[in-house]
């Protein structure tokens, strides 16, 4: 993937700049239809996300909103909840579904290799459950939320929602997930899918530029590095190294229990 330099010191540059737009949270805005803010989420890890509600909810506060939590597409590496064209999808959604749209700004890669996308995904799930902001707490009805995603975003959504399944009781009261909506979701794997073939030499995205990415989300090889040191001490470990593509998807499992 030739948008990405690594730098000397250890940083990235990304060749491709997506336009970015501030959040509008002033309701006396005469144009504003949709509201907007940013919230943080997680200080530790620098995680916000950007709410939209519809400006006609202030006016009815008792009719509560359902709860829609998206993440954003851009293949683990580009893109924010600040990209105009995802504050654009996201205001028209609040609007057109009246609903509360939280668009998360989950960490990407390289910076932050994968999994830590999928840690960002279900952590949020826990702060919507217990936050104290007042368009959630006020306008948005906890009990009816769906997770939502665009390509690597769909990606994302799945893998939260099969981990908060892991979290059903009272870890995330009073939040109940009533659905999936995969939006073009983003999985990869060893055997190629028919979509995948037919698109292969996609002047935009590729075949092989897709399955490059890989090099840029996936864990770096100094995690294999780390696993050779460990396996000195420990000789009943099996170091089982995936080809790029196997490990998003979801078949890495598969590999992993076959070797086991």
């Amino acid at each position: 993937m030739s948008g990405i330099v690594s730098n000397p010191d250890g940083t990235y540059t990304r060749r491709i700049q997506f336009p970015t737009v501030p959040a509008e949270p002033n309701p006396n805005s005469p144009t504003t239809r949709v509201l907007s803010k940013d919230v943080p989420v997680n200080p530790e890890t620098r995680t916000t996300a950007r709410l939209f509600l519809p400006r006609e909810a202030l006016d009815l506060p008792t009719s509560k909103l359902p709860l829609v939590f998206y993440y954003h597409g851009g293949a683990f590496i580009y893109l924010s909840a600040a990209s105009s064209s995802i504050h654009d999808f996201c205001s028209d959604m609040a609007l057109q579904l009246r609903a509360l749209v939280v668009s998360l700004e989950y960490r990407l890669a390289p910076e932050h290799r994968l999994p830590a996308a999928y840690d960002d995904a279900v952590h949020a799930l826990h702060w919507i459950a217990s936050t104290r902001e007042e368009w959630v707490t006020e306008f948005t009805d906890l009990s009816s939320c769906f997770l939502m995603g665009t390509s690597a975003g769909g990606n994302l959504a799945y893998h939260a929602g099969l981990r908060a399944c892991e979290d059903i009781g009272d870890r995330l009261q009073p939040l109940r997930i009533k659905g999936l909506i995969l939006h073009h979701p983003f999985f990869g794997g060893s055997d190629r899918t028919g979509s995948e073939l037919a698109i292969a030499d996609d002047p935009i995205l590729s075949l092989p530029g897709c399955d490059g990415g890989g090099v840029w989300r996936c864990p770096s090889a100094q995690t294999v590095t780390m696993c050779t040191a460990i396996q000195r001490w420990e000789k009943n470990l099996k170091i089982v190294t995936l080809e790029f593509g196997r490990w998003v998807g979801g078949s890495w499992l598969r590999v992993v229990s076959e070797t086991l």
